[in-house]
């Protein structure tokens, strides 16, 4: 869906074969690694490098787009408590910066428990909630928090310096915080900028057109990664609307 001149993008939808022995929604081929435990900016980036041949400006692109996005807790172990939480405050069918905006606010971190759901380990995540009256999140005025994870975190901020081998993170992203996981903040050091994503997610949280001229180019480059067409065996790459290629 789109809001009043907001730029239409061409969509391109890629066909590939299931995999071998995939169940009904094409699960079953071989498994790809996800990001470490231990994620940070550098890990970050180096990923979707390693899987996508991308650069810092693609990685944070790709990452607003979890701003039109919900994450529940039965799946993932990440929410609200046992209810699902979104990453930002923007209207859940349309994709803006309003996850990147999301970033000046005062993030909490904690270890989830996961008591309501004995299968998943604890977790990770920081939070931000507004108190009780509310926020507006594009659909209405909703209660909660919102999360965020340490991969989204690492676009800002850099604590490779202050990670365990399990990825538990001992520096805070504000001073306005009270606690730390378990620990009382004001004990617990500032995590510096993150060297190579933290200017462009400043840039895009000041500029929406940007944002999505930019994460429409890096989203295709995704989509045809590996990609060849099926009658000519040539490559298909469409750039968009002028992306900063």
């Amino acid at each position: 869906m789109y809001e009043q001149n907001a730029p239409h993008f061409k969509m391109t939808f890629i066909g590939r074969k299931d995999c071998p022995n995939a169940d009904e929604i094409g699960d079953g081929g071989d498994k790809v690694d996800m990001y470490p435990k231990t994620i940070n900016s550098q890990a970050l980036v180096h990923h979707f490098y390693q899987y996508f041949g991308f650069d810092a400006r693609c990685t944070t692109a790709v990452m607003g787009t979890h701003g039109m996005s919900m994450m529940h807790p039965w799946n993932s172990g990440q929410g609200d408590g046992p209810f699902p939480a979104k990453w930002s405050e923007g209207t859940s069918y349309i994709l803006d910066n309003w996850y990147f905006k999301g970033f000046k606010k005062p993030w909490t971190y904690e270890l989830r428990p996961n008591h309501e759901f004995p299968n998943i380990d604890p977790k990770k995540q920081w939070y931000w909630e507004s108190g009780e009256e509310g926020f507006w999140n594009g659909d209405g005025f909703e209660q909660g928090k919102l999360i965020m994870l340490d991969s989204d975190m690492s676009l800002k901020y850099d604590f490779s310096d202050y990670q365990d081998q399990n990825g538990y993170i001992y520096c805070k992203a504000s001073y306005e915080v009270y606690h730390h996981g378990p620990q009382p903040a004001q004990a617990v050091p500032m995590c510096p900028m993150a060297y190579d994503t933290y200017e462009i997610v400043e840039e895009y949280a000041y500029d929406n057109l940007k944002f999505l001229y930019d994460v429409e180019y890096c989203m295709l480059k995704m989509f045809n990664t590996g990609y060849r067409h099926g009658m000519d065996g040539n490559y298909k790459m469409y750039y968009g609307h002028g992306a900063y290629y």
